[in-house]
């Protein structure tokens, strides 16, 4: 509920009826987001697995597979 405050706040002046609006605050954030030095943004695929991440964060990779619950196998053996 917070974090649909926040975003529809910041993206659209809470006028969800409003696509327009809506994508064009979307796409000005991204800019903003993307303008940020190298050092505090991570553009990161989970498919990329743990070192990206750790290398970004500046910590050990862990010596366990990288979780991958949302995955199909995951999702039948769930089921």
């Amino acid at each position: 509920m917070i974090c649909d405050e926040l975003t529809a706040g910041m993206l659209c002046d809470h006028d969800y009826s409003n696509t327009s609006k809506l994508h064009a605050g979307y796409v000005q954030h991204y800019n903003t987001v993307g303008q940020l030095g190298k050092h505090r943004l991570l553009r990161y695929r989970v498919q990329e697995g743990w070192k990206p991440l750790c290398d970004f964060l500046g910590v050990p990779v862990p010596d366990h597979p990288f979780f991958r619950l949302n995955d199909s196998t995951t999702l039948e053996e769930l089921m």
